[in-house]
Protein backbone atom coordinates (compact mmCIF):
# COMPACT_ATOMS: atom_id res chain seq x y z
CA UNK A 1 0.00 0.00 0.00
CA UNK A 2 1.30 3.60 -0.93
CA UNK A 3 0.89 6.60 1.22
CA UNK A 4 -1.16 9.37 0.04
CA UNK A 5 0.74 12.05 1.30
CA UNK A 6 4.24 12.16 3.00
CA UNK A 7 5.03 15.53 5.02
CA UNK A 8 7.40 16.92 7.40
CA UNK A 9 7.31 18.70 10.30
CA UNK A 10 3.43 20.00 9.22
CA UNK A 11 0.08 19.90 11.30
CA UNK A 12 -2.54 18.20 9.00
CA UNK A 13 -5.89 16.32 10.69
CA UNK A 14 -6.81 12.67 9.96
CA UNK A 15 -10.00 12.01 8.60
CA UNK A 16 -12.01 8.97 9.87
CA UNK A 17 -9.95 6.24 8.57
CA UNK A 18 -6.71 7.04 8.46
CA UNK A 19 -3.73 6.88 10.78
CA UNK A 20 -0.08 8.72 10.85
CA UNK A 21 2.93 6.65 10.72
CA UNK A 22 6.11 8.56 11.54
CA UNK A 23 9.53 7.17 10.57
CA UNK A 24 11.72 7.05 13.49
CA UNK A 25 14.71 7.37 11.54
CA UNK A 26 13.64 10.77 9.80
CA UNK A 27 11.07 12.01 11.68
CA UNK A 28 8.72 11.92 8.40
CA UNK A 29 5.16 11.54 9.11
CA UNK A 30 3.61 9.52 6.55
CA UNK A 31 -0.47 9.43 5.83
CA UNK A 32 -2.08 6.39 5.32
CA UNK A 33 -5.33 4.38 5.89
CA UNK A 34 -6.41 1.48 8.18
CA UNK A 35 -9.50 -0.52 8.08
CA UNK A 36 -12.23 0.37 10.79
CA UNK A 37 -11.44 -3.37 12.46
CA UNK A 38 -7.89 -2.45 12.64
CA UNK A 39 -8.41 0.71 14.81
CA UNK A 40 -8.82 -0.63 18.34
CA UNK A 41 -7.18 -3.94 17.87
CA UNK A 42 -4.93 -3.15 20.79
CA UNK A 43 -8.20 -3.17 23.05
CA UNK A 44 -8.77 -6.99 22.08
CA UNK A 45 -5.31 -8.19 22.64
CA UNK A 46 -3.66 -7.89 18.71
CA UNK A 47 -1.59 -5.42 17.61
CA UNK A 48 -2.22 -4.21 13.60
CA UNK A 49 1.04 -3.13 11.82
CA UNK A 50 1.16 -2.01 8.49
CA UNK A 51 4.26 -1.79 6.31
CA UNK A 52 6.87 -1.32 9.38
CA UNK A 53 9.87 -2.34 9.46
CA UNK A 54 10.64 -5.53 12.12
CA UNK A 55 12.94 -3.70 14.65
CA UNK A 56 9.82 -1.33 15.02
CA UNK A 57 7.30 -4.14 15.06
CA UNK A 58 10.00 -5.65 18.10
CA UNK A 59 9.99 -2.12 19.91
CA UNK A 60 6.18 -1.98 19.98
CA UNK A 61 5.92 -5.32 21.12
CA UNK A 62 8.49 -5.16 23.78
CA UNK A 63 5.80 -2.84 26.10
CA UNK A 64 4.34 -6.56 25.96
CA UNK A 65 6.72 -8.74 27.42
CA UNK A 66 8.89 -9.20 30.16
CA UNK A 67 11.90 -9.94 28.23
CA UNK A 68 14.42 -8.05 26.50
CA UNK A 69 14.58 -8.62 22.71
CA UNK A 70 17.02 -8.38 20.40
CA UNK A 71 17.39 -8.64 16.72
CA UNK A 72 21.15 -8.19 16.00
CA UNK A 73 21.54 -9.02 11.97
CA UNK A 74 20.38 -5.87 10.93
CA UNK A 75 18.95 -6.63 7.69
CA UNK A 76 16.25 -8.68 9.32
CA UNK A 77 15.38 -5.95 11.62
CA UNK A 78 14.89 -3.50 8.22
CA UNK A 79 12.28 -6.09 7.05
CA UNK A 80 8.75 -5.03 6.07
CA UNK A 81 5.77 -6.57 7.08
CA UNK A 82 2.35 -6.23 7.71
CA UNK A 83 0.36 -8.19 9.88
CA UNK A 84 -2.35 -8.52 12.95
CA UNK A 85 -0.47 -10.13 16.18
CA UNK A 86 -1.47 -11.66 19.32
CA UNK A 87 -0.30 -9.64 22.77
CA UNK A 88 -1.56 -12.45 24.72
CA UNK A 89 1.47 -14.38 23.98
CA UNK A 90 4.26 -12.29 22.62
CA UNK A 91 6.65 -14.77 22.07
CA UNK A 92 4.23 -16.66 19.72
CA UNK A 93 3.71 -12.94 17.98
CA UNK A 94 7.74 -12.38 17.31
CA UNK A 95 7.61 -15.97 15.86
CA UNK A 96 5.08 -15.56 13.45
CA UNK A 97 7.03 -11.87 12.92
CA UNK A 98 9.92 -13.19 11.48
CA UNK A 99 9.05 -17.17 10.61
CA UNK A 100 8.29 -15.92 6.90
CA UNK A 101 11.56 -14.46 6.61
CA UNK A 102 13.35 -17.63 8.01
CA UNK A 103 13.94 -16.20 11.03
CA UNK A 104 13.44 -17.83 14.80
CA UNK A 105 12.72 -16.80 18.09
CA UNK A 106 15.10 -18.03 20.43
CA UNK A 107 14.61 -17.71 24.10
CA UNK A 108 18.04 -17.17 25.72
CA UNK A 109 17.02 -16.72 29.06
CA UNK A 110 13.23 -16.14 31.15
CA UNK A 111 14.32 -12.33 30.25
CA UNK A 112 15.84 -12.40 26.82
CA UNK A 113 14.88 -13.23 23.31
CA UNK A 114 16.86 -12.83 20.59
CA UNK A 115 15.27 -13.08 16.83
CA UNK A 116 18.08 -14.49 13.99
CA UNK A 117 17.36 -15.14 10.62
CA UNK A 118 19.76 -19.08 11.27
Amino acid sequence: MSYNTTERKENFELSPGEMAVVDHASGAVARDTIAPEDIAAWRHGRMFVNDVTIGDVVERLQRYHRAWISVPDPRLAARRVTGLYDLTDPDRALQALVQPYGGRLRKVTDYGRVLTQF
